[in-house]
């Protein structure tokens, strides 16, 4: 390899130019620069011998330092030809060094031996500045970029310096964005040596004092979250600290970079903009702010900051600005701390015109699901509205204006969307009105009793959920009309009573069926028989038994579903004086099955239940039996099932088909709790190292998580922070350290 070196270095040599004497002053022993002729006809560098006259003073007597003949007069003729002549040969010879440099940099050379062509480089563009074009002309810039990856860290240091300097000219941005020279200055940062964090940061101010460079950054992977992950660490390193913010500070003009930086909870460049931007700024940072996913707290940071500026641009703004408002607003009023601040804005007023009027403003109206969806998110805040005005006339939220305009839209024709924020509404009144309730009225009155019980049919989870809630809370109301409109319904009463495989399978939907035939009107003979009719009680008997022998723990839903089928096995009990109910209860033991859950059961609200009906049941004389076997046992901690001394690959597996990554991530999302973070990263961990591409696509997909994660590296303990970043990698938000060396 040095033979070889050798040769190369040789070779390039042969194209440097000889120095001729007359290029040399005789002053200095240097290549003149400017040089002049005196009146001894002699050649001198113009400052040389300007200097040496100054010797003589105002004395005429001056001689030549060379001849030391007396000169006539200290007169000096610029000698044009031999300066482009030296001016040439020097530039020829430049170009001739830079083939030696850039041999140098290509052919393996020793740390030594680039050091000193960096040194060579840096000097040269120093002193002649028009050869940085000729720099990145013939291919050095590429080779820079390469002297990244090498181990030394003092040719890593000095590279990004001579980098530095090629960008602060100007001349090679363009060049540069086509290397991957900012990705690799990016990955600087993680390295341990002072030194070449701080040129790395030096050379990232010179990147993002360009707009166009300044975007590149900002698409590096983790650019923008090790950037800030610096600035906050100023008591660690003031310098890196300072720098990252004057970064920072330069990629806030570009726009896909404030929301890259609004995206991991850096949002104040994005709310200063649409504040204090101008329209078309402001319209750009609303639809970035519509399109982000906001962490709760952050939610309520930004409704102080911008509900003002909402409302006006609400008010004032065109169809597309009005778009991204709503879909700003429907994101920062999910959080319920957020619901006061928007109140006291006036902006419920707003939403209920919205939903009630036609056209605003003229032009067709089309944000009514926006406006349902935020007045929904308000009152599910827990903000006390029922004497709240929301208009000039004086209604409430609450009077029969608003609950009958908001029954009356209810129906089937209605987009699904709407409906369910209908309800939601209608659900959050309902709930507040402990008397005297208009929404009964108004549905008693209506349609809306038969939409309300065919959307229990409707395919989506969400509304069929949503409704059932409501009519939950009326059937205490008008359970028996509910009753005559669920028994004229194709597929009801039985259809409510849908049995899972198993236990842990259990939705929502399923246990809110269930409590809804329970909390029906038990006197309802109708309703008794119609299920009777329908052959449902071999199945509620089935369900109970299953969910007794598994245990109510597998699954969140389980103890309402028992509750529900045990109501609704109790509901039987109240109408015994017809001899088809008398005949099912003693045909299906019903004292026997009651009695064991009892005594076998913890759960309050079926051991009451179970009281209710052998109450009713012993109204009859029927004898009451032994209870049968105890529950299983509950299952061992998830965390055993994940640790190295067991099939890891297995248990994965297992957790996997029971949606435990799912219920983990849902438990990051409500607990802020570090202790509780550190066992959720730790099992999350796991799932993306043996979980495959399903576990990574269920993690990635959850931006609230992503959020989350974020928090943890900015703020969390060691080893909190150390797992956040580990999970980060695995998530492709953070850069690769692979080949490169940060030590």
């Amino acid at each position: 390899m040095s033979n070889r070196l050798s040769r190369s270095m040789t070779e390039v040599d042969t194209h440097m130019e000889p120095m001729y004497k007359s290029f040399i002053c005789p002053l200095t022993n240097q290549v003149m620069d400017d040089p002049v002729t005196i009146s001894s006809g002699l050649k001198y560098e113009r400052r040389a011998i300007t200097e040496y006259f100054k010797k003589f003073g105002n004395s005429e007597e001056v001689d030549c330092p060379i001849t030391r003949e007396k000169l006539q007069s200290r007169a000096m003729s610029p000698n044009i030809a031999l300066r482009n002549i030296v001016h040439e040969w020097k530039d020829r010879n430049d170009s001739a060094r830079l083939k030696v440099i850039r041999a140098a940099l290509s052919i393996g050379s020793t740390e030594s031996m680039i050091l000193e062509a960096l040194k060579d480089l840096q000097n040269l563009c120093q002193r002649n500045p028009k050869k940085i074009k000729e720099v990145y002309n013939i291919g050095i810039i590429p080779l820079l970029v390469r002297l990244l990856e090498l181990r030394d860290k003092t040719v890593r240091c000095v590279t990004l310096g001579m980098i530095r300097l090629l960008v602060e000219q100007g001349e090679a941005k363009e060049q540069i964005a086509k290397t991957p020279a900012i990705s690799a200055t990016i990955r600087m940062l993680f390295s341990s040596y002072q030194p070449i964090r701080h040129a790395a940061l030096l050379l990232l101010i010179e990147f993002s004092k360009s707009s166009f460079l300044s975007e590149k950054i900002g698409g590096v992977t983790g650019g923008i979250l090790i950037l800030l992950q610096t600035k906050y660490k100023r008591s660690i390193d003031t310098f890196a600290s300072e720098a990252a913010g004057q970064i920072l500070n330069y990629m806030e003009r570009c726009p896909s970079n404030i929301k890259f930086m609004a995206e991991i909870g850096y949002l104040e460049p994005l709310l200063s903009n649409l504040i204090e931007g101008s329209e078309e700024r402001k319209l750009e940072m609303m639809t970035y702010l519509g399109e982000i996913v906001l962490e709760d707290d952050s939610k309520t940071y930004v409704a102080e900051r911008t509900t003002p500026v909402l409302i006006q641009m609400l008010h004032n703004g065109n169809p597309l600005t009005r778009k991204a408002v709503f879909k700003a607003l429907v994101q920062i009023s999910s959080y319920s701390a957020s619901g006061k601040i928007l109140v006291e804005a006036g902006i419920v007023g707003d939403m209920i015109e919205e939903i009630f009027t036609k056209k605003i403003y003229s032009e067709p109206m089309d944000s009514l699901k926006e406006a349902s969806a935020i007045l929904a998110n308000i009152l599910e805040s827990g903000i006390g509205f029922e004497n709240l005005t929301v208009n000039s006339q004086g209604h409430t939220m609450v009077s029969g204006y608003v609950v009958f305009n908001i029954v009356y839209m209810i129906k089937n024709s209605t987009p699904d969307d709407l409906n369910l924020n209908l309800i939601r509404i209608l659900y959050c009144m309902a709930k507040s009105l402990k008397s005297d309730n208009p929404i009964t009225s108004a549905v008693r009155e209506g349609e809306a009793s038969y939409t309300l019980i065919e959307l229990i049919n409707n395919p989506s989870d969400e509304i069929a959920v949503a409704a059932i809630k409501l009519l939950i809370l009326l059937s205490s109301h008008i359970g028996h009309l509910l009753i005559d409109r669920l028994c004229k319904l194709n597929g009801q009463p039985e259809g409510l009573i849908r049995s899972p495989s198993n236990s842990s399978q259990i939705t929502e939907r399923q246990a809110l069926s269930v409590s809804f035939l329970a909390k029906l009107p038990h006197q309802n003979l109708t309703l008794n028989q119609a299920l009777l009719s329908k052959n449902t009680i071999p199945e509620i008997l089935h369900s109970i038994s299953q969910i007794q022998r598994s245990g109510t723990r597998q699954n969140r839903y389980a103890c309402m579903y028992l509750e529900g089928l045990v109501g609704v096995l109790v509901r039987f009990t109240a109408t015994l004086y017809d001899s088809q109910m008398l005949f099912l209860a003693i045909n299906h033991n019903f004292t026997a099955v009651l009695t064991d859950l009892l005594l076998e059961t913890s759960k309050d609200d079926v051991q009451i239940l179970a009281s209710t009906g052998l109450e009713k049941l012993s109204a009859q004389s029927v004898r009451l039996s032994k209870p049968s076997q105890v529950a299983e046992a509950a299952l061992s901690a998830l965390s055993t099932l994940l640790d190295d001394n067991v099939d890891v690959e297995q248990s994965v597996n297992i957790l996997d088909e029971m949606n435990t990554i799912q219920r983990v991530l849902k438990a990051v999302r409500y607990h802020k709790n570090e202790i509780l973070w550190q066992k959720a990263f730790w099992m999350i961990e796991r799932f993306l190292v043996k979980g495959g591409q399903r576990s990574l696509s269920l993690v990635s997909q959850d931006k609230l998580f992503y959020i989350t994660v974020v928090t943890a590296f900015h703020h969390g303990d060691a080893y909190t922070r150390q797992t956040a970043e580990n999970i980060l990698r695995y998530l492709d938000k953070m850069p690769s350290l692979t080949g490169t060396f940060t030590t």
